[in-house]
């Protein structure tokens, strides 16, 4: 196999939380592709990207919209994006993904008929006087409901907005042993060799509402891959993606936001 067939046989995937980006998402954007060079991006919190600017920016920076799903208001929502010459040198098809009663937003497709990229943002969308922020429970029903379609081949990707130290832990450790019944391991937690529901890497840091009071770690953005799949995973530095204070996250110029990137390349074929 030559260096070129081996190259196309792998590809960067990231994803990122960029935070509130309604009225900055043009810049965030530019930063993430600028900064990262990946063939696929996951982001939640974007807005609607079938507006004008963003369409025009998706143009310049030589990348697809394959799937966008968010609240009404098209304000946020998770999309998948794909490099134009990735998507032109393989096979992708958009898999429509059934909107979630509880308000999170799935995404989805395939890759050469291979691999399907499920993109995921957890959140609690109900009713103001029903919502209870209780995540874990909230992806457990989802997993209850479309988890028989998930299997080895699948790329889970997304803000969980679980912690294994601080969310329920029945619910939580009952997501992480699904999903690895299913064949798939946390990619950070398979290179980095840490416990998975105690990971040391921090990867949110609220900066206006302080959720987790008693968090010694905040370790909620994930990417579920087949091991033999997983060839590198880790975080991009804090200081070039996280807010430095309170008054920063409320500025709309800020690219910045309250998690980190999370990159993880994947291998097409098993070597």
């Amino acid at each position: 196999m030559d260096n070129e067939t081996k190259q196309n046989d792998r590809f960067k995937l990231v994803t990122w939380n960029c935070h509130q980006g309604k009225n900055i998402f043009i810049k965030k954007l530019e930063k993430i592709v600028d900064r990262i060079e990946a063939e696929i991006y996951i982001i939640q919190e974007c807005p609607n990207p079938d507006t004008d600017p963003i369409k025009k920016i998706l143009q310049d920076k030589n990348l697809k919209k394959v799937d966008w799903q968010g609240r009404e208001n098209n304000i946020s929502g998770v999309g998948i994006f794909i490099k134009n010459e990735f998507y032109k040198e393989h096979e992708i098809h958009r898999i429509v993904c059934e909107k979630d009663q509880n308000g999170s937003f799935f995404v989805s497709c395939s890759i050469d008929k291979k691999l399907v990229i499920l993109g995921i943002w957890i959140r609690d969308g109900r009713e103001k006087n029903k919502r209870k922020y209780d995540y874990a429970n909230l992806f457990m029903e989802y997993l209850k409901k479309h988890g028989d379609k998930i299997n080895q081949n699948y790329i889970v990707a997304g803000d969980f907005n679980i912690d294994g130290r601080i969310d329920d832990p029945k619910n939580t450790g009952e997501i992480f042993q699904t999903l690895y019944g299913k064949g798939l391991v946390s990619a950070y937690v398979h290179k980095s060799n840490e416990k998975l529901g105690f990971e040391k890497q921090k990867t949110y840091y609220n900066s206006i509402k302080p959720k987790y009071v008693r968090e010694p770690c905040s370790h909620v953005d994930f990417v579920f891959a087949d091991s033999e799949k997983v060839g590198s995973a880790n975080f991009e530095p804090k200081d070039n993606w996280i807010y430095k204070n309170q008054n920063q996250s409320k500025n709309s110029n800020d690219v910045f936001s309250d998690h980190l990137p999370l990159i993880v390349e994947i291998k097409l074929n098993k070597d």
